[in-house]
């Protein structure tokens, strides 16, 4: 399971954070990702799109620091599609439902000396 991570880089060569994303959404691009950029008002700056079932969302900062330091600091978190998280969570209640049933499949027969069930 994909979770949130965060990863940070010094830089000794200053640039703007418009040119770091560009450059970071072209190495993506480059990769054969499909990437989208987040508008002025959305809370990630890049999402890179993993079909239907989820993307990921890249969110970034740059800290000045002095003599033309800057701290580059990358969030990347997944985001998953509501229809996504619907399937899988009706795929898991009818397996908590099949586990209180008792239903086996064939080849999952608790006892094995027992006589198999025909499929």
């Amino acid at each position: 399971m994909p979770l949130p991570r965060t990863r940070t880089a010094w830089c000794e060569r200053p640039s703007s954070a418009d040119e770091r994303l560009r450059s970071v959404e072209a190495d993506l691009r480059e990769r054969g990702a499909v990437v989208v950029r987040g508008g002025d008002y959305d809370s990630w700056d890049l999402e890179v799109r993993g079909g239907g079932l989820g993307a990921a969302r890249l969110l970034m900062l740059i800290e000045e620091h002095g003599a033309g330091m800057q701290f580059v600091r990358f969030r990347v978190y997944p985001r998953w599609p509501r229809m996504a998280l619907g399937a899988t969570g009706l795929l898991l209640l009818v397996s908590i439902a099949a586990l209180l049933e008792d239903v086996w499949p064939c080849g999952l027969c608790r006892d094995a000396r027992a006589p198999r069930p025909r499929c």
